[in-house]
């Protein structure tokens, strides 16, 4: 009787046991996590951010109170705290977002690439093990830098002003923000093999799904749509960075007793979208490790690929392929070949329906400016710019970050190495072919400043400053990624750290001086109001000499911003060339 009983036990525990459902692959993954280095330096390195993030803020916070008296400081120390906590909480909801996406870039595909999907497979492992164990390991390293944090928060309350309710609603935002981006990231990594075409991938549904509802409703209102406005409106209900808002605004406003309610339907909600990717997930595994086992072509290859290795699988076709008239190479080897994967021809479904959606955005807001005679404004071609410039930055910095990492992974790298060309050859040709990889993009910025000045609605005199700004700006990211490529093993190591590094160089959204005035996006906008005639841009640069940036905003509001800023931007490319050069031949046989 007694043994029955432990078989009984045995059997429940054994059904319950959370091993069932996750498979050898979340445990897998996540020893492989504990002993690789670069998560215990993350750990290291997020406190350390967090730390002078926190510290920059309280001394400004400070500094501002000084000329109050003791009490009204005492009394001001509550919405310090406040302030300091929703900036705690922002930088962590954008952080983890970032990690979780990087992370998961190709999670899959690398399993494809490397051919052992199909060998897995042939195991007892499920497709829904291996997919939510990929998952689920790389969230748990995510968790332990909310973690982290969370002490930061606890102590921060001290000052007042801050309910728990704020606190761990925020931390659940972010951390079901965190399972949906890693979720997205990881779906598009079945049918990409580079890590910076799933980040782009997600980026560009972000921005279907939580920008393009705004602008509607913005468009809406203004065409008196007020009822389909109000529908929309209610889309806001899955937007995590408007519920965000929402919740910080309710917790600065004590009169208020809304906002904390909603988010756990939201949370329930976001949950469920990522069900429904990761189930679609599962499901694509499958079918692409059943490809593979059985010989036919992956979801990775090219149609004419793939209908060769099923010719191969089905009739042993083993004709060779013409490759047509071998072509001369005009160019530096390495540039040559950069250049020319951009021009290769693709058969992606889902690369022409992006293709189409962003033509069909870029017509419709010229016709709307258009349509609302807003196009002869000045703010409207610095808002243009600015978007096509930080596409093509964002661009130029994705394909350089997987430039040498994707070569480690296929391969290729040892047989580069020994060709006759130098490191610094390679190095040099990955840095200006990334620039030449994101050509379609700037081509939108040159073609934006090409045909609207002559119109007279840019002045020329900004044409000049604008390509010293764009070509140092353009190789400044580009020698930064391949510098993190040539340092770091994998596409995603590479493409984590050096998304980080473009966020906080590159988008002026940082507080600290050093950060904002260094942006490429302030110097173009600077750029518009000194030589473009846009005053109103450089209005703010008027503070007293008595101001620690009084020198550095005379810089800025100056003729020769653009030339100071290039030099600047070049004495940096020059560092990550260099560093990229020193670390060429690490971990060649890895």
């Amino acid at each position: 009787m007694i043994n029955v009983m432990n078989n009984k036990i045995l059997n429940i525990l054994e059904y319950i046991n959370p091993n069932r459902f996750f498979g050898p692959i979340f445990m897998k993954e996540l020893i492989i996590s504990s002993r690789r280095r670069r998560n215990y330096f993350v750990r290291f390195l997020y406190p350390i951010i967090l730390s002078v993030f926190v510290l920059f803020f309280f001394s400004t916070s400070l500094a501002q109170n000084d000329q109050y008296s003791s009490v009204i400081q005492a009394s001001k120390m509550a919405q310090i705290g406040s302030y300091l906590t929703t900036s705690i909480v922002w930088f962590q909801f954008i952080f983890v977002q970032i990690l979780a996406i990087a992370m998961l870039s190709t999670a899959i595909s690398d399993e494809i690439y490397q051919k052992t999907l199909g060998v897995l497979m042939t195991t007892p492992i499920s497709s829904f093990q291996i997919v939510f164990g990929k998952l689920l390991s790389k969230l748990f390293q995510l968790i332990l830098l909310i973690a982290i944090s969370f002490p930061v928060l606890a102590i921060i309350r001290v000052f007042g002003g801050v309910p728990w309710s704020y606190v761990l609603s925020s931390i659940c935002v972010t951390l079901t923000t965190a399972i949906f981006a890693g979720s997205l990231s990881l779906f598009f990594s079945i049918y990409s093999h580079q890590s910076h075409r799933v980040i782009s991938r997600v980026l560009g549904t972000y921005f279907f799904i939580y920008v393009i509802p705004r602008i509607a409703q913005h468009f809406l209102n203004i065409f008196g749509k007020a009822n389909l406005s109000a529908y929309i409106s209610k889309l806001y209900f899955f937007n995590p960075f408007m519920l965000m808002q929402t919740m910080q605004n309710v917790m600065q406003s004590p009169t208020s007793t809304r906002g904390f309610n909603g988010w756990v339907s939201h949370c329930i909600a976001i949950l469920g979208f990522s069900l429904v990717i990761l189930l679609w997930s599962c499901f694509s595994v499958r079918k692409v490790g059943l490809k593979q086992i059985t010989g036919q072509g992956g979801l990775l290859l090219t149609r004419k690929e793939r209908n060769v290795a099923d010719k191969k699988q089905k009739y042993n076709y083993n004709k060779k392929q013409d490759y047509g008239k071998i072509r001369a190479i005009k160019l530096p080897p390495v540039i040559w070949r950069e250049f020319s994967n951009s021009l290769v021809k693709t058969n992606n479904i889902m690369f022409v329906f992006s293709i189409i959606l962003a033509v069909a955005f870029i017509i419709t807001a010229y016709s709307l400016c258009i349509y609302y005679e807003v196009l002869n404004e000045k703010v409207t071609h610095v808002i243009f710019v600015l978007v096509y410039f930080f596409i093509g930055l964002l661009r130029t910095s994705t394909f350089a970050s997987t430039s040498i990492t994707t070569e480690r992974e296929a391969r290729s790298w040892p047989i580069l190495l020994t060709t006759a060309l130098r490191p610094k050859d390679i190095s040099y040709g990955k840095i200006i072919g990334s620039c030449f990889r994101a050509w379609p993009y700037w081509f939108l910025l040159a073609a934006h400043m090409i045909v609207f000045i002559p119109l007279g609605m840019i002045k020329v005199a900004v044409l000049i400053p604008m390509t010293v700004l764009v070509i140092s700006s353009a190789l400044l990211v580009s020698s930064i990624g391949v510098m993190f490529s040539s340092i770091c093993k994998r596409s995603t190591t590479a493409a984590t750290w050096n998304m980080i590094t473009f966020l906080t160089l590159i988008i002026p959204v940082c507080c600290i001086p050093f950060f904002y005035f260094g942006s490429p996006l302030f110097a173009a906008a600077s750029i518009f109001g000194v030589w473009g005639g846009y005053f109103e841009m450089i209005d703010s640069f008027h503070s007293s000499p008595s101001s620690p940036l009084y020198i550095i905003e005379i810089i800025v509001a100056s003729h020769f911003s653009f030339i100071i800023y290039s030099i600047i931007y070049m004495i940096i490319t020059y560092i990550a060339y260099g560093l990229s050069i020193n670390h060429m031949r690490w971990r060649i046989l890895d």
